[in-house]
């Protein structure tokens, strides 16, 4: 791709009239994420040529003197923190890195992925358990939180107040314990769910503190407070490769192969038949107010891919194709709801 001289870049479109605005954004490799700062007057870009780039929304012009900032190695994501003053950066090195925007330096650099929405806080695990840290002064907010014998995985919510752990005993070693506990104190909230299939992906909306699991072809989604099941299981035509929760957890989104499926999360039921792409699906997401879901995908060759903003409730098309040249890897819809913006692999035009 970068040996034929490609520059990768993102597309800003008005959802409401779903025209190009503004000029692209351009890298030199891939940009494998795109979004709009919590107050939508910044674009952030992460790009495999090993840079993250901080745009305003209005011009797309680079932020002066901080526009830029050079990783030492690939960026496979960044990500804005909630209160707009940080970005949280992962790259291929398996480091993750928290960036204050004002200094342009990092502040904290850890090999975990598991921090906080704010990015103030992450999770440092062994196999007795985990521990909560600051990511500015690296200090231990909470004791050591012991969850059983084997920690498998530990993630923080998005306000930082709940960890979702996995866990297995000696006892019972076919069975994985799913558990979420408060992160300051370690105190179970709800009851545990035990399953002996390990999910390959776990989605966590905790405004309804629903549990999305996914095993294979598989998703399921769990109360968390009596650690039942909710509705019946969802089938997918392959591997589920990815979920997304509308913010108030009433719909959700899981993509498989070429489609997309939008479902009630207590029942189960299809909210209108599956979403179809010619090519794989990388991506889906809600907008703020639930009302739109964009999707986007690529195949492994040089043929033009789209993004495609649907009605989430009808499950019609919302506009036209917003075309690239090449494979959409990432689409992030404005917090107001009224843009959007893609990222691929190349630009059409």
């Amino acid at each position: 791709m970068s040996a034929r001289g490609y520059e990768d870049r993102g597309r800003g479109l008005t959802l409401s009239k779903f025209k190009l605005i503004l000029p692209a954004l351009a890298h030199h490799d891939g940009v494998g994420s795109v979004e709009f700062s919590p107050d939508g007057r910044i674009l952030l870009t992460g790009s495999l040529d090993r840079t993250v780039g901080l745009w305003a929304a209005r011009d797309h012009r680079p932020l002066n003197p901080n526009g830029i900032l050079r990783q030492s190695a690939r960026v496979t994501c960044a990500r804005f923190a909630p209160d707009g003053h940080r970005v949280i950066i992962g790259c291929t090195d398996g480091t993750v890195r928290i960036w204050d925007l004002a200094a342009a330096i990092p502040v904290t650099q850890v090999l975990t992925n598991a921090f906080s929405g704010d990015a103030t806080a992450y999770l440092a695990c062994s196999d007795e358990g985990f521990q909560v840290h600051s990511t500015t002064s690296n200090q231990a907010l909470s004791p050591l939180i012991k969850v059983g014998e084997g920690l498998g995985q530990a993630q923080l919510s998005q306000n930082g107040r709940f960890v979702l752990t996995t866990s297995t005993n000696q006892q019972q070693p076919l069975r994985v314990s799913f558990e979420i506990r408060q992160s300051a104190t370690g105190t179970r909230v709800g009851s545990p769910i035990l399953l002996t299939n390990l999910p390959h992906l776990i989605e966590l909306n905790v405004p309804t503190m629903r549990l999305l699991l996914a095993a294979g072809s598989v998703a399921q989604t769990w109360d968390i407070a009596r650690g039942t099941r909710l509705g019946t299981e969802v089938e997918h035509p392959g591997t589920v490769r990815g979920a997304a929760f509308s913010r108030d957890g009433t719909l959700v989104a899981t993509w498989a192969g070429n489609t997309v499926q939008v479902w009630n999360p207590l029942t189960g039921k299809p909210q209108f038949p599956a979403l179809s792409h010619p090519f794989p699906v990388t991506h889906a997401e809600f907008s703020a107010n639930g009302a739109f879901l964009v999707t986007c995908g690529a195949d492994t060759g040089f043929n033009k891919c789209f993004a495609q903003v649907w009605d989430a409730n009808t499950g019609r098309p919302a506009g036209p194709r917003l075309y690239h040249s090449d494979g959409v890897v990432w689409a992030s819809v404005s917090p107001a709801g009224r843009h959007l913006t893609t990222a691929g692999e190349a630009l059409l035009g």
